[in-house]
């Protein structure tokens, strides 16, 4: 897990997995209709992202379920880089989602 001076960044999919073996099933479609720069909406919080935070991470991450957050960029195997800030404090969180866990505002 990389903590950053702002926020947190976590990677859930990838903690003990090496190596060009391992490959992730994404929609492209999804991949495709979402940009980087764009505003999206976390729909789920997926299995594992909010395993050993500390509780004002998981608070944060959780309560902006639902809500617009930034669509940064794609990692390298498809992961979605979102930023969005603290609504209980003035830090910025970085996490990094499956597509299937974000949708288009309105979507």
């Amino acid at each position: 897990m990389a903590h950053m001076a702002h926020g947190v960044g976590r990677c859930f999919s990838c903690e003990g997995i090496e190596g060009p073996a391992f490959s992730i099933r994404f929609s492209v479609d999804k991949i495709n209709r979402l940009r980087a720069g764009q505003r999206v909406v976390l729909i789920a919080i997926p299995p594992g992202l909010l395993d050993g935070l500390t509780d004002d991470d998981q608070r944060a991450i959780t309560a902006i379920v639902g809500k617009p957050v930034m669509l940064c960029a794609y990692d390298e195997i498809g992961r979605a880089e979102l930023e969005f800030d603290d609504p209980f404090d003035d830090s910025t969180h970085t996490i990094w989602v499956a597509p299937e866990f974000i949708q288009p505002i309105g979507g």
